[in-house]
């Protein structure tokens, strides 16, 4: 008898081999995958979250009738109210995506501060900007929500599983 294996035996355990480490390497591909845009998703979540924090803070902060919103049934990027802490107006503003992070941003612009305060984070791009802001009335016109609607997103969206994009909404009913 002869030791060893023969040509059919080695191409066969080859075979079985490749299937095996094609599979495990898919298996592992998409769940790095997966981990990625949950992670991603998860930012997005967190930077959406504050940021809407913020807004609603600064909305409440001043007087219903005090809030310059856009004509009823339009959006505006921008909305601008009295902050009733100082009296003094804030523009909060909304500026699209172009091309370059410095410029696309969630801002809170006081008569007080000689600075934008953004409100977004730097590495997130800021999109749907021209539907940021819209208010429901009363019968006398006076706004009694504020609706907020922008996109988030992350990575490069031109790429397959490299960038990640979300719609956030909020409704803020103002005080009387």
């Amino acid at each position: 008898m002869s030791k060893g294996f023969t040509l059919i035996e080695s191409l066969v355990t080859l075979s079985v081999l490749a299937v095996v480490l094609v599979t495990a390497g898919t298996v592992l591909i998409n769940s790095l995958r997966s981990s990625t845009r949950a992670d991603t998703t998860s930012q997005l979540d967190n930077a959406a979250d504050w940021t809407m924090g913020e807004i609603k803070k600064n909305v409440l902060s001043s007087s219903s009738s005090g809030i310059t919103c856009p004509a009823a049934g339009t959006t505006a990027d921008r909305i601008v109210f009295v902050n009733s802490a100082d009296n003094q107006p804030t523009t909060l503003q909304c500026v699209d995506y172009t091309g370059d992070l410095t410029t696309t941003m969630i801002a809170s612009i006081s008569a007080n501060l000689p600075n934008t305060f953004r409100l977004s984070a730097r590495t997130i791009k800021v999109s749907n900007c021209s539907q940021f802001v819209s208010c429901d009335f009363d019968a006398s016109g006076v706004p009694t929500a504020v609706n907020i609607k922008f996109t988030l997103s992350l990575g490069d969206l031109n790429t397959v599983d490299k960038g990640y994009s979300r719609d956030y909404v909020q409704k803020i009913t103002l005080r009387q």
